[in-house]
């Protein structure tokens, strides 16, 4: 990324405009390549993995490269500036320097009003602050009754821990993935 005549490497970072349920995971073997075909709309030649652990995938701790660099949106919002601050919190509770609330074009995602009560957008993630596995993944990503299991969930409007882990919801519901451009092709 190129400002005022000077470049920097970074790594995009984007939340999915589509909303997957459990079944289109399919035990999170599906979540990375839901990643890869997404961001195809930001750069056909990156490699993008989904911040998502549980079932078949391992989490970001020991999947993702650790990239010193700046992290940004597609839009060249700097949202951490580097793996260490990505997984840290700092003195006032804050994580990110900013949301992961654009999409794969660049475009916000907003929440949707229900009987006059705004929902934020959330993420499927199963993944701790850290980048460690958290615990509820919705018996690892392949089940999808009502009640009985639940999945961890991130807020895209949020930039402290609970931009990854901001709650639980059922896994009969569906939510968005976040996807973090890797140096290589996975």
């Amino acid at each position: 990324m190129c400002t005022t005549g000077s470049c920097t490497e970074v790594r995009r970072v984007f939340a999915t405009r589509a909303m997957f349920d459990v079944n289109a995971i399919l035990g999170g073997r599906q979540v990375d390549s839901l990643c890869q075909e997404a961001g195809r709309n930001v750069d056909e030649n990156a490699a993008w993995l989904a911040w998502f652990a549980g079932g078949e995938v391992s989490p970001p701790s020991e999947r993702f490269e650790r990239f010193t660099g700046p992290y940004v949106t597609v839009q060249g919002t700097t949202i951490a500036d580097g793996w260490t601050s990505l997984v840290s919190t700092d003195f006032s509770g804050r994580t990110l320097s900013s949301t992961i609330d654009v999409d794969e074009r660049g475009q916000p995602i907003r929440g949707a009003t229900v009987q006059g009560q705004e929902i934020p957008p959330i993420a499927w993630t199963g993944v701790e602050q850290d980048g460690t596995d958290a615990y509820d993944n919705c018996g690892d990503w392949t089940f999808t009754s009502t009640g009985r299991f639940v999945g961890t969930f991130g807020y895209l409007s949020a930039t402290d821990a609970r931009w990854t882990r901001g709650g639980t919801q059922d896994c009969t519901e569906a939510a968005h993935l976040y996807c973090f451009e890797q140096s290589a092709q996975p």
